[in-house]
């Protein structure tokens, strides 16, 4: 049985973003792949790219501290 969410990707060759609304072609150039049921993500690469820069500035700060220490205790010293 299929999930009344995909028809609109199976009859239309469209998909819905989750994020901005917007209907694009449900292909790749639009949504990544993925193993969620239709094939694709929920949201589309541009909705992601700007979620993944979000995130990114949210913990900047707290990420590169991290990899300081990690560096700082795996350098090979001669």
């Amino acid at each position: 049985m299929i999930a009344p969410e995909h028809y609109e990707y199976l009859l239309f060759g469209t998909k819905t973003c989750g994020s901005c609304g917007t209907p694009l072609p449900a292909n790749r150039d639009f949504f990544q792949p993925s193993t969620c049921a239709g094939g694709l993500t929920s949201n589309c690469r541009a909705c992601r790219a700007k979620s993944s820069r979000e995130s990114y500035e949210r913990r900047r700060d707290k990420r590169r501290a991290q990899m300081r220490e990690y560096n700082a205790t795996r350098r090979v010293r001669a």
